[in-house]
């Protein structure tokens, strides 16, 4: 990606309502990391932006609001120049209330066909690097056609744009679906993995309930869930960024930050496997 060192580790800061004042662990929050993920506009003064940034849009390809409230965001965009602009890829609705639909069901061609359209659009303001985030998938028809590794595969590849690998929706979506994580991993396309999301969900014991994305702060058992993707990784996409979402508690974030950070050190050691 542009602007990021190809041969170092990429750690990204989520700035979050969290750092909307400067302090002594925002400031260690922001001396740890290698970059930013802007999620909203504007960055809170005391955050230098002059270095390598990402932008990520919780708004979905095939949503309504996308087409009607992208205009500001790429002006900002066009105005703010970022390494990389990513959001969510479908729903498979177009219309949803929190996460039911309430408009029709989408069929795989018209998620395509409007999406396609939506980042047209996209590419009137920003021309730089592309990528949509996996959902979690919830058998309440908002996610149909859009979890499935196929699927997922058929539509990077029709619009020609990186992923976004969230972990959480990864195991949230095996889970609920009745998959193993690493098989659903090794069916993604793990070539366009451009950046990592982590986080902690909720994962029943029961295989009959349902597991949901809580964004709870990532544990040990998270953390082996990083390392198994960027062991998967091919590598072409050997170098990517890395972004802890979790936004409650500063000295829990620089904590899981910090562990982060290890292990990809470790990983970054040129012939160095970090699974035993």
């Amino acid at each position: 990606m542009t602007g990021f060192c190809p041969k170092g580790p990429l750690l990204a800061l989520p700035v979050s309502h969290l750092m909307a004042q400067k302090s002594d662990y925002n400031q260690k929050l922001l001396d740890i990391s290698d970059v930013l993920e802007i999620k909203s506009y504007p960055v809170p003064e005391w955050i230098p932006i002059n270095g390598p940034k990402v932008f990520h849009w919780d708004r979905g390809t095939c949503e309504d609001s996308f087409a009607r409230d992208f205009p500001p965001l790429g002006q900002y965009l066009a105005q703010n120049p970022v390494d990389l602009f990513s959001f969510d890829l479908g729903p498979a609705c177009a219309l949803r209330k929190d996460i039911y639909p309430v408009s029709p069901v989408l069929s795989l061609d018209e998620i395509l066909d409007i999406s396609r359209a939506n980042l047209k659009l996209v590419r009137r303001f920003f021309s730089g690097n592309l990528a949509a985030e996996n959902y979690n998938y919830f058998p309440t028809g908002l996610y149909e056609n859009i979890c499935e590794p196929e699927n997922i595969s058929f539509l990077l590849d029709n619009l020609q744009i990186d992923l976004v690998l969230d972990l959480a929706h990864a195991a949230v979506t095996a889970h609920n679906l009745g998959l193993n994580l690493e098989s659903y991993l090794t069916g993604l396309p793990l070539n366009k993995v451009k950046e990592i999301h982590l986080s902690r969900p909720l994962i029943p014991d029961n295989p009959r309930a349902l597991a949901s994305d809580d964004h709870q702060c990532p544990r040990d058992g998270e953390l082996n869930w990083l390392i198994l993707a960027l062991e998967l990784l091919p590598q072409e996409a050997r170098w990517p960024l890395v972004t802890i979402e979790y936004y409650k508690e500063q000295p829990e974030l620089l904590n899981i930050m910090t562990k982060t950070r290890q292990i990809l050190k470790r990983y970054f050691e040129p012939g160095q496997k970090i699974l035993n």
